[in-house]
């Protein structure tokens, strides 16, 4: 397993604002389990936050969140025209590894808001703290602990409660 490298995300991330996804049209990559639903926002518990840091960037740490959308992909970033070429969905949350796939992993979400993530048999794995993710078998991605798709070195994900 890949060692997970200890980021401190907590000065960058306060100083940008939140992209919230919006519902989509878009068919996922895969069948979806029976929980991994648009969350009436009433139902959710706690609102969470994707940080991505960017190994050794100045610039402020993005922030996702899932809003009412059941899933989103992440995958390596391809121009359009290289997307529609090789045949895939361009992913909702680009990764900048070479080494991550075009369709790496799902973010998915349940009705009490949730987040899962599921490695899509990517190459190159995904890690949820020291731990390799098994091939399409989703698991829960608890506050506080970091993601890493493909690479530590290029960048490193971390679930937060929305402050």
């Amino acid at each position: 397993a890949a060692p997970v490298p200890k980021v401190d995300m907590a000065a960058a991330v306060l100083a940008n604002e939140v992209t919230t996804l919006m519902p989509s049209e878009k068919v996922p990559p895969c069948e979806l389990p029976l929980w991994c639903v648009m969350p009436n926002l009433r139902d959710v518990e706690t609102v969470f936050e994707i940080v991505r840091h960017v190994a050794g960037s100045k610039m402020p740490a993005k922030r996702v969140q899932l809003g009412r959308r059941a899933w989103a992909l992440l995958g390596r970033r391809l121009q359009p025209a290289e997307a529609k070429r090789a045949g895939v969905a361009e992913p909702d949350i680009g990764l900048a590894s070479p080494l991550a796939s075009r369709a790496h992993a799902l973010v998915m979400q349940n009705w009490v808001g949730k987040l899962f993530l599921q490695d899509l048999s990517s190459a190159h794995g995904t890690f949820v703290g020291n731990v390799r993710l098994k091939p399409r078998e989703p698991v829960e991605w608890k506050p506080g602990v970091q993601v890493i798709f493909a690479d530590a070195r290029v960048e490193v994900f971390e679930l937060r409660v929305k402050a």
